[in-house]
């Protein structure tokens, strides 16, 4: 996958999770492997729905900075830094 795919990828995700879509499972794959400091490491795509009820009733909305976005390809990796503002 080139590097404009990965990004246009990865802004879909970020704007499926401001929006709360269920539709951000989609862009998982089945074994994923995630990693949040709250939550820690997890395995599968239930993994993913378990770590959003860490947010569960602490988050109310969140909104992420997409202008300010910085993307940093690197081989199979996409390392993204950016802001994110939210009401908890």
């Amino acid at each position: 996958m080139i590097p404009e795919q990965q990004i246009a990828i990865v802004q879909e995700y970020f704007w499926k999770a401001d929006q709360g879509s269920p539709e951000i499972l989609n862009l998982y794959h089945t074994d994923v492997e995630l990693y949040f400091p709250k939550f820690g490491l997890g395995l599968g795509k239930e993994s993913f729905l378990e770590m959003i009820k860490v947010f569960d009733g602490h988050l109310e909305s969140i909104l992420h900075d997409y202008e300010n976005m910085n993307f940093m390809p690197s081989g199979d990796f996409l390392i993204v830094e950016g802001t994110s503002n939210g009401d908890t």
